[in-house]
């Protein structure tokens, strides 16, 4: 065990990691909590649009949670042009021949 504790403190990626993780399975207890004790506090019409928002909410965060991964590629993949760097794989090429139009309209 005390390697895998030696690993989590020399490495940012794995410490940045078990923040993420510890926050998110906090965050997953409390969904536990919340959850029943507002079922319990409204009726199930109130209950029901409550959840229906709440979907709506979630599923809006993952379209642009989406978009802002495809614009962070982007970002990188247009420094890397910029710089005479030429990246591989798909977007790297479809960015490849949009780059006239993505220069403008990046400025």
């Amino acid at each position: 065990m005390s390697s895998v504790a030696n690993a989590i403190k020399n490495d940012a990626f794995l410490q940045r990691y078990a923040v993420w993780f510890s926050g998110s399975m906090i965050v997953a207890f409390l969904n536990y909590i919340f959850h029943p004790l507002l079922g319990r506090l409204m009726d199930p019409a109130s209950f029901g649009d409550i959840q229906a928002l709440f979907s709506l909410i979630t599923q809006a965060g993952i379209l642009f949670g989406a978009f802002s991964v495809v614009a962070v590629n982007d970002a990188c993949l247009f420094k890397k042009f910029k710089r005479g760097v030429q990246p591989r794989g798909s977007s790297a090429e479809l960015y490849g021949r949009n780059k006239p139009l993505l220069t403008r309209v990046l400025r």
